[in-house]
């Protein structure tokens, strides 16, 4: 497992680049087999031009993934008709963030886990200060990435404890389809800086 060294500094988070990344994902063939559908919010926000990304510690009440680091979201419902719809459905309910209030950018990859889940993610743009209503029953702690951690993340070994990608941030020990997820979402957040520092010459 990795424990980010951050080296990486005065990284900007460009809506309009990451949007173009996202946009020419090449986007892989969803699994035929049956899972559990579930969506999930990737929210990114900026603190005096650093840019951070949302993420919750599940609570000990929860059913599955106790305790685990997470994005928001959930399973689908009878009554969502997108997996987009499910996340933001999902983020409101942990988080009281209106659907409204986040600007989606594009999707990532789907991932599928072990535990039957098949997983959408969406990136969204969320304004800072966003003011949260968290449900305790679902969210244990809120955690906020800084986004040059993942650009910094050299994601090219496996952690033989969890068989996939892993980090640590802080005490946080990050893993499974959350770090897979963010795997991919790294590689998006070193293409937009790339093209920054590009840009800048």
């Amino acid at each position: 497992m990795d424990r980010i060294q951050n080296t990486v500094t005065n990284f900007e988070f460009k809506p309009i680049n990451v949007r173009n990344i996202l946009n020419s994902l090449e986007m892989s063939i969803k699994p035929k087999n049956t899972f559990i559908q579930a969506s999930v919010v990737l929210p990114v926000f900026n603190v005096k031009n650093s840019p951070y990304l949302l993420l919750i510690k599940r609570s000990d009440k929860t059913k599955l993934h106790k305790d685990e680091i997470a994005l928001p979201g959930g399973t689908k419902e009878s009554g969502d008709s997108t997996p987009l719809e499910t996340a933001l459905r999902e983020t409101q309910e942990e988080l009281g963030i209106e659907p409204s209030a986040i600007k989606i950018l594009g999707q990532l990859n789907t991932v599928t886990t072990r535990t039957g889940f098949l997983i959408d993610s969406f990136v969204g743009e969320i304004r800072y200060p966003c003011p949260l209503i968290i449900n305790y029953d679902e969210v244990a702690e809120i955690i906020e990435l800084p986004l040059s951690v993942l650009a910094d993340w050299d994601h090219t070994t496996e952690s033989l404890e969890s068989g996939g990608p892993s980090f640590y941030y802080g005490s946080h020990y990050i893993w499974g389809a959350t770090a897979r997820i963010l795997r991919e979402f790294s590689s998006v957040i070193k293409q937009s800086y790339k093209m920054e520092t590009t840009n800048s010459w």
